[in-house]
């Protein structure tokens, strides 16, 4: 993908199926919420590859964004490709490790 960040509304339960169409593209998630349970909390933490912002702030996206450095961003993707097969069904994981790169490096 040629997105670095997806930004995501908060859904009924404070985030959406949209969450993995977004992780699974490997695009850090970007959620724009006050408070929410993602799924796998207890086993991830969420603060390694993805950007939480208050719907408060959510006029300060941009700001947000841009202050973060180029290998911030790549060590955030790095995590982001190893969590993915948490999201996606069997024939998923298959599908997306052809597509990509090795991350154990």
């Amino acid at each position: 993908a040629d997105s670095i960040f997806c930004p995501l509304l908060r859904g009924v339960v404070g985030w959406s199926y949209r969450m993995v169409e977004v992780i699974a593209a490997g695009c850090i998630p970007v959620f724009i919420v006050d408070y929410t349970v993602a799924p796998f909390e207890m086993l991830l933490d969420y603060n390694l590859f993805s950007i939480t912002l208050k719907e408060s702030n959510w006029k300060k996206l941009e700001e947000v964004l841009l202050s973060y450095e180029e290998e911030e961003l790549q060590r955030m993707q790095v995590v982001l490709l190893k969590v993915r097969n948490m999201f996606l069904w069997a024939n998923e994981r298959k599908e997306h490790q052809q597509l990509t790169p090795s991350v154990d490096e």
